[in-house]
């Protein structure tokens, strides 16, 4: 019972937060990181799974560099084009999707090595993943963890990563902390 109450209380937080950022514009960095992924792998004729959009700017940037389909997901939305869903459980079946893009969501996890078999399992053959997160930084409250390094975010996907496409630190924009943005090609499947 005392676990069912932990996740309550982080499903809360998380809501929560994404409230409070669902009317934000899409900040220049949010931009960046789609221009970076769409540069090295490219979402033209793509279908794209978005976590943790809060709101419909991320989906219409990646629509806009020629996305075939976008879904997104967040714990709440108010939009037909963000579908309620938990990253720790998508309701998709196995390989429905080319990419996997993750923005400034997978630092949120409960538990990430779930949530990266999550990722494998949706993802295509021959698929990649992009993940955002906010690095050098004090975990606390929503944002969970402070992964480090690529060789830190990358750990929760275990052997399933067969190429990286890139790797930056993108410097840290005050109040904000550094950003470490990956991009890989990943073996479908689960981790766990």
């Amino acid at each position: 019972m005392g676990q069912s109450t932990e996740h309550d209380d982080y499903l809360a937080q998380q809501i929560e937060r994404t409230l409070s950022k669902r009317d934000a514009k899409l900040p220049a960095r949010a931009v960046a990181f789609v221009d970076r992924v769409d540069s090295c792998w490219g979402f033209t004729g793509r279908d794209v799974l978005c976590i943790g959009c809060r709101n419909t700017e991320e989906i219409a940037a990646i629509r806009g560099r020629g996305a075939r389909r976008v879904t997104g997901i967040d714990l709440y939305s108010e939009s037909a084009d963000i579908l309620v869903m938990d990253m720790h459980a998508l309701t998709f079946g196995p390989a429905s999707f080319d990419l996997v893009y993750s923005s400034h969501s997978f630092e949120h996890a409960r538990d990430p090595r779930r949530v990266a078999s999550e990722m494998l399992r949706v993802l295509r053959p021959g698929g990649a993943v992009a993940i955002e997160v906010p690095v050098h930084f004090e975990p606390r409250g929503a944002d969970l963890h402070d992964y480090g390094s690529a060789d830190g975010l990358l750990a929760p996907f275990a052997d399933a990563v067969t190429e990286r496409l890139f790797v930056e630190e993108v410097a840290a924009v005050p109040p904000s902390p550094p950003s470490l943005r990956v991009v890989f090609r990943a073996q479908p499947g689960e981790t766990v």
